[in-house]
């Protein structure tokens, strides 16, 4: 064989080993790039979810059922696990969180909650002005990922002659409150007076929960 045919044949193997490599840089790179794009069109989809400008989001059904009535489902087909922390709950009180694990977030990280949907987070606000829900945010980095939860919460809104309270309730009481579900049966229980209200003049409204 003449120096002309082994150095074709060097030539040949260098540049497979060139371009393997070159795809193997690719793929390490380009694998976890398109699995963050993937986890952040996950992260967007949540958000959708919490977001009352979108007409089938969670905030927006319960609402819609507080005031019309009637039973309706929501449902996020993502994996995550949803908690119900019922109206006179210990500690949180009157929400709904969705926790799941993601490695890209749109929230700033590890500094507890950020309120979503409204700047007035007080637990009284004003009917007419206020919304009767808050959304919440936070991520916590862990392991390389993040822990992202969304945190809807209901509070009193206060008018001149009526005060207002949509109350969360699980549909069957002897059901867990901790749910991995991917859909949530929403229903309208009873419209009534405080009998506790000093006042007099705070309205409860029941919505029923249940996970699945």
């Amino acid at each position: 064989m003449n120096k002309k045919a082994q150095a074709d044949i060097i030539a040949a193997v260098l540049i497979i080993i060139i371009a393997i490599s070159l795809a193997a840089t690719a793929y390490m790179w380009g694998i976890p790039l398109i699995q963050k794009r993937q986890d952040m069109a996950i992260v967007e989809r949540v958000y959708s979810s919490f977001d009352k400008n979108n007409a089938n989001s969670l905030t927006r059904k319960i609402e819609f059922i507080a005031n019309n009535g009637g039973e309706d489902t929501f449902t996020l087909d993502v994996n995550g696990i949803w908690i119900l922390y019922p109206a006179d709950s210990q500690g949180e009180s009157n929400s709904i969180y969705f926790t799941f694990r993601s490695r890209a977030s749109n929230l700033a990280t590890n500094i507890n909650w950020i309120p979503l949907s409204s700047a007035n987070t007080n637990p009284t606000a004003t009917v007419g002005i206020d919304d009767p829900s808050v959304v919440f945010g936070r991520a916590d980095s862990s392991e390389g990922a993040y822990n992202i939860t969304y945190k809807l919460w209901f509070r009193q809104l206060n008018g001149t002659d009526r005060n207002y309270l949509i109350k969360l309730l699980p549909r069957n009481p002897g059901y867990p409150n901790r749910s991995t579900a991917k859909t949530i049966r929403i229903s309208r229980g009873e419209i009534k007076q405080d009998p506790q209200d000093p006042t007099g003049k705070l309205i409860i409204t029941e919505i029923k929960i249940l996970f699945g």
